[in-house]
């Protein structure tokens, strides 16, 4: 990501959190999630990961997109949705986000997503 200009920044409230995951799955959860914020994000402004616990541990992505403009945030995990047709990436299919919902209920948690102004986060729940 430094690399094509984007910062990543963490901020990791749980020390640690024990889970029963398939980590090759769960990589590529988080590699779906950098790669689509890679993609569409400002690159004047961070990508940030939290992660805290309460009762379940929540992940959060943020990034502020370069045009949010046609972004619905409760159709993102849909498959083949790739926000506005006039502005989406010729060679995106749409499936990355429909991929990380699947392996996160796979294991028993809750994907969501929100967009406040430019700023679009998505919620990772797990037990």
């Amino acid at each position: 990501m430094e690399a094509e200009g984007l910062t990543l920044s963490w901020r990791l409230e749980a020390e640690s959190h024990t889970a029963d995951i398939n980590t090759q799955q769960m990589v590529r959860v988080f590699q779906n999630l950098l790669d689509n914020a890679r993609k569409y994000a400002d690159h004047s402004a961070p990508v940030t990961v939290t992660a805290q616990e309460a009762d379940r541990l929540h992940i959060c992505f943020t990034n502020r997109l370069t045009d949010a403009r046609g972004i619905e945030p409760d159709r993102i995990f849909e498959r083949f949705y790739c926000g506005d047709q006039a502005r989406s990436i010729p060679q995106s299919s749409g499936l990355g986000l429909a991929i990380v919902k699947r392996i996160v209920e796979l294991h028993g948690g809750e994907v969501d997503a929100s967009l406040q102004g430019q700023e679009l986060s998505v919620h990772l729940f797990l037990k």
